[in-house]
């Protein structure tokens, strides 16, 4: 599906990358987190007030930004991460990233202790240290996982990974920022190596951040 022109920013404006700062519209006066999103024509980004980036706007860069999103991920893959995705059987779709608030913070980690606490407290370990929930479709994906921990977010936080229809992650990238993206399992009978996937997009998109000049 392919993004309508008016809601997306185009090349005529941005070149070959986009220049974002991702902040929480609670906090305009945050500096938030520098980005230079790839194929800035593909990316619905988010300004505020329920506006989207506009292909015609020649915002000053870097432009203030809640969330982008990207809906073909794969496309943004460097072959080095495509070929870790083709072995595990995956294939990356959409990719969100996204301000969090200050006010937004506690709540998210509310959340996050709740699912510790509550749903995984008597979920079985496998045998990669993963905790799992599996699912009534009693197949080698399906349900709700709890990363190993070995494995943690950019803030020392478990990583929760939900799988029906499709697979998403959802953890924080900074403390102001999250990051979700989804999988498309191709064979649910085979269980996809979870870090490997996830350390080779995670490394990949934070060669996007960028330094204040």
């Amino acid at each position: 599906m392919a993004l309508s022109s008016s809601v997306a920013a185009q090349t005529d404006c941005y070149d070959a990358s986009l220049e974002l700062s991702i902040r929480s519209s609670l906090n305009p006066a945050d500096n938030g987190t520098r980005i230079s999103l790839p194929q800035p024509t593909r990316w619905l980004v988010n300004i505020g007030n329920g506006q989207n980036l506009r292909r015609d706007s020649c915002t000053d860069e870097p432009v203030a930004a809640n969330q982008a999103i990207h809906i073909d991920g794969h496309s943004l893959l460097p072959d080095e991460v495509r070929n870790v995705l083709e072995t595990e059987g995956v294939k990356l779709t959409l990719i969100a990233l996204s301000a969090l608030s200050q006010d937004g913070i506690e709540p998210y980690l509310r959340s996050h202790d709740w699912w510790l606490s509550n749903v995984f407290a008597q979920a079985p370990e496998t045998d990669t240290g993963h905790l799992r929930l599996a699912s009534e479709k009693n197949d080698a994906v399906g349900g709700s996982w709890l990363l190993a921990k070995r494995h943690l977010d950019e803030t020392g936080q478990r990583i929760k990974l939900g799988c029906a229809l499709d697979c998403n992650l959802t953890y924080r990238l900074t403390d102001a920022m999250t990051l979700r993206y989804h999988l498309v399992v191709n064979d649910e009978t085979k269980t996809p190596d979870w870090i490997a996937i996830d350390k080779a997009v995670r490394g990949h998109i934070l060669g996007w951040f960028t330094k204040p000049q």
